[in-house]
């Protein structure tokens, strides 16, 4: 499903706010938020909580116990 460029820049700003919960936590790695959307709705979220620990992507599939299928 392609999304309005207005929904693409919301869900990247809730990305960085999640981000932004790993800063100084993370490195060697980057700070860095995922966010899963499935019909233009936040179905779940996730951030690189510190070095060592899995990645955004990764915390955010967690929560829907890797199942997210027509999910970007």
């Amino acid at each position: 499903m392609a999304l309005p460029d207005n929904s693409d820049k919301r869900f990247m700003r809730i990305a960085i706010r999640e981000a932004r919960k790993g800063l100084g936590r993370t490195s060697p790695n980057p700070a860095v938020g995922a966010v899963i959307v499935k019909d233009g709705k936040v179905i779940a979220k996730g951030y690189h909580r510190a070095a060592g620990l899995p990645h955004a992507e990764i915390e955010a599939l967690n929560k829907l116990n890797g199942y997210a299928p027509g999910a970007v």
